[in-house]
């Protein structure tokens, strides 16, 4: 649960592309992607505007993106039961969930 809630936090705004897309066409902008993420003049706007910035790799994302939807079908049910559980509770703080 806690890498459930590390990855759906941290996730942040990723860019992915679409199924079946060239790899040369994903590795092109990954590359343009982090020259902009790196760029000195880039990330000092982004601080000014409150924006932060944290470029990831592919593997990184691919990590969050299992926990969050794990494979595993009892990883799964408990991730889904804790979530459903969490939105009971932030409705009533006094109910108590038993799964």
């Amino acid at each position: 649960m806690v890498k459930f809630v590390q990855s759906a936090r941290g996730m942040g705004r990723a860019f992915f592309a679409p199924p079946n897309t060239d790899p040369a066409d994903v590795v092109a902008l990954s590359e343009l992607v982090q020259a902009i993420v790196t760029d000195p003049d880039f990330i000092q706007d982004a601080l000014l505007q409150g924006i932060p910035i944290a470029a990831k790799s592919g593997e990184a994302l691919s990590q969050q993106i299992d926990a969050l939807i794990p494979a595993d079908e009892t990883a799964r049910t408990l991730i889904l039961n804790a979530y459903a559980c969490g939105l009971e509770m932030s409705l009533n703080p006094a109910h108590a969930c038993s799964y």
